[in-house]
């Protein structure tokens, strides 16, 4: 199977092209919800491998799918390791949707639901 194809999950090391013989070497660790007024803040901590300049780890990120079909794409960069994306209440994100810095044909899931 192409790993275009594939769904990964948490925890899971997730391949993403930088050149034509390398790769990022990405994985989700965890991803906590907390629940402020009428807004659920997403926050993801994640590594990566082979990361050339610290710009890159913020382009990872293309979107999340909402279980309602929502597309969010407004991350903010916490630090190297950590990002945060915030939702209507009630909503849940059900795929967050990675992207190679390098090479924007390169995209992968990773789905967070158990």
């Amino acid at each position: 199977m192409e790993q275009r194809n594939r769904t990964y999950y948490l925890g899971d090391i997730v391949g993403l092209r930088k050149y034509a013989t390398d790769q990022y070497l990405f994985k989700v660790d965890i991803v906590e919800v907390e629940t402020v007024d009428e807004v659920v803040i997403y926050t993801i901590e994640f590594s990566v491998d082979h990361v050339d300049y610290d710009y890159q780890r913020k382009q990872f990120f293309d979107h999340v799918e909402t279980e309602s079909g929502k597309i969010i794409t407004d991350f903010t960069y916490v630090d190297e390791g950590t990002v945060q994306i915030k939702l209507p209440a009630g909503d849940k994100i059900s795929t967050i949707v990675l992207k190679s810095p390098d090479k924007d044909e390169c995209i992968r899931k990773v789905s967070i639901e158990e």
